[in-house]
């Protein structure tokens, strides 16, 4: 402020002013204008600052100013016209340093008279806005290894560490992970595998968030899972396979269809096969099945692969010819009605127990009886139809009842 004053005194000495010459001016004369407040900004690149100006006298109303000077020119900042405020703030301002200049504030009043830039004008110059040092938080790079990654499922010992620097007064840390892990501590320790990240704040409340940075475990090791029964009838057992294992630390347990089940198995060090009980195998259709293995309080790991086990429905055979088709009753010679059934699942049928001349077969998933008995001795006949392949042993039975031609026999002597 100094420096304001001897410059305004210079060139008013040097231009003979007295005060007879500040009676040449007209309306409120103006007795000073000054920065009577700075706000500087709080946070490294940010726009919070202010700059408050006063002036006392002079006649309104006032338009007010701002540029930054830069030496090779104004820039315009802000502009506040035609009010009869005294005091006037500029606000959401950078820090001049930055941008190559310094803030000037001008207040243009209503005064009239000579010289001009006296009677209607004040300006102060060389105005500075600062900002903090930039809040900085980085990994720490001193040995040993950063992040340490933990290496014990029992007691977990993973370590991160940061270096903060730069920003106001004393820091807040808040870290974060992706297991759940919270701390309030610059450095952190105790960890187990996941991933981790920090947001640092300064006395301003500026912050700086690094991250995120990856703990590892020592995980179960991944090995492949198969089944040792692709395809299985209803009501069947299965077994999936497991073709390595971890040692006794180590829990595996079987998900059907991504939900984990109570089958489980301990690591051994070899091959583990888990079998599979009929409960979780119906009704028919297809089953998924892998296998997660937990060692203590590490990160746990799904094993490579998915057993898979197709679960067939029982055998089905059910008449679709017309009703009683199957219990018919006809001559000998005579033609039946043919007889048909539909089945699922088999691949063939037996049929047995049919007069002469009639036969039965099997295609497409249709059993087909036809044909025309010779034969009525034995009559009635009950024949049955037994599917082949696919599962449980499934059969159905009927009657064909054949009667004998009429016969005439004279029976007196």
């Amino acid at each position: 402020m100094k420096r304001i004053v001897l410059i305004s005194f210079f060139i008013f000495s040097l231009l003979g002013l007295n005060r007879k010459a500040s009676a040449q001016c007209t309306g409120t004369p103006i007795t000073s204008f000054t920065v009577t407040n700075i706000v500087n900004v709080s946070c490294f690149g940010g726009s919070d600052g202010q700059i408050e100006v006063t002036l006392a006298g002079g006649q309104a109303p006032f338009t007010y100013s701002l540029v930054l000077a830069t030496g090779s020119g104004d820039i315009p900042i802000a502009s506040v016209p035609n009010t009869n405020s005294q005091t006037v703030t500029f606000t959401n301002l950078f820090a001049n340093a930055p941008l190559g200049g310094t803030y000037k504030a001008t207040v243009v009043t209503s005064n009239g008279g000579t010289p001009v830039f006296f009677c209607k004008n004040r300006q102060v110059s060389l105005i500075d806005v600062t900002e903090p040092t930039q809040l900085t938080a980085t990994l720490d790079s001193s040995p040993p290894a950063n992040p340490k990654d933990n290496a014990n499922c029992s007691s977990p010992n993973g370590t991160i560490k940061i270096s903060v620097s730069g920003g106001t007064g004393s820091y807040l840390y808040s870290w974060t992970s992706s297991n759940g892990f919270t701390a309030a501590t610059e450095d952190i320790s105790g960890l187990s595998g996941g991933n981790y990240t920090v947001v640092v704040s300064d006395g301003n409340n500026c912050t700086s968030s690094i991250g995120p940075f990856t703990v590892t475990d020592p995980s179960p090791t991944v090995y492949d899972v198969s089944t040792l029964t692709p395809v299985i009838c209803v009501g069947a057992g299965g077994s999936v396979q497991l073709s390595n294992s971890d040692n006794g630390s180590v829990v595996y347990t079987v998900y059907k269809n991504g939900s984990p089940t109570t089958i489980t198995a301990t690591g051994t060090n070899g091959a583990l096969s888990f079998p599979i009980p009929a409960a979780e195998l119906a009704p028919s259709g297809s089953y998924d099945f892998t296998i997660r293995g937990v060692n203590g309080s590490c990160t746990p790991a799904f094993m490579n692969g998915t057993g898979t086990i197709s679960v067939t429905p029982a055998n089905t055979v059910t008449l679709s010819s017309a009703v009683s088709t199957d219990a018919q009753t006809i001559c000998i010679n005579t033609a039946i009605t043919n007889i048909t059934y539909s089945t699922t699942g088999a691949t063939g049928a037996n049929i047995t127990g049919l007069p002469t001349g009639v036969s039965g077969s099997w295609s497409g998933n249709v059993v087909t009886i036809s044909g025309t008995p010779s034969v009525s001795a034995g009559s009635p006949y009950t024949y049955t139809v037994t599917l082949t392949g696919g599962c449980g042993t499934v059969s159905t039975t009927g009657t064909i009842t054949v009667n004998p031609t009429n016969t005439i026999t004279l029976s007196s002597a």
